[in-house]
């Protein structure tokens, strides 16, 4: 309750009554703060399953990447992870993980598969450019920084 007298207890009802009143205008605001799901960030979009598939040789590996979230750490960077995700992804303790940079037009999938002996193997299918409106993306499969075959990536 709030004080009658004018003394420290009524600075905090004054602000506990701003802040209540404050709270639907906030609801408000927020709805017209800019979202993960904007053109900048197509085609990623929160609730995505994408298929990955890569073929080096004769070795073929294939990842289904789920974007549960989207995660804007730079202007125009958008990640279905953070870095210690994605660096999880590359030695197989996280969830396949893909990436966008939308002002360079590149669409990054990172996963841990196995080579044709069976080995665990970081790959990275590295789309450039990219169609933002495409829902079939062709680029390069890479292992570290060696271009090792071809791969696609699939919106579901």
């Amino acid at each position: 309750m709030c004080a009658a007298d004018g003394g420290p207890g009524r600075l905090e009802c004054t602000f506990m009554k701003h802040r209540i009143w404050s709270l639907p205008c906030l609801a408000v605001l927020a709805g017209c703060a800019p979202s993960l799901s904007s053109s900048d960030a197509l085609p990623l979009v929160a609730g995505q399953v994408w298929d990955v598939t890569g073929v080096a040789g004769t070795a073929r590996t294939t990842a289904q990447v789920m974007v549960k979230g989207l995660l804007n750490p730079n202007p125009g960077v958008y990640s279905s992870s953070d870095v210690l995700g994605i660096l999880g992804a590359l030695n197989g303790s996280r969830d396949p993980a893909v990436t966008l940079n939308s002002s360079e037009k590149v669409l990054r999938f990172v996963w841990r598969g196995q080579d044709a002996e069976g080995a665990g193997v970081p790959y990275m299918c590295l789309v450039r450019p990219f169609d933002p409106d495409g829902t079939v993306f062709s680029g390069r499969l890479m292992v570290r920084d060696d271009v090792v075959g071809t791969c696609s990536a699939t919106i579901r």
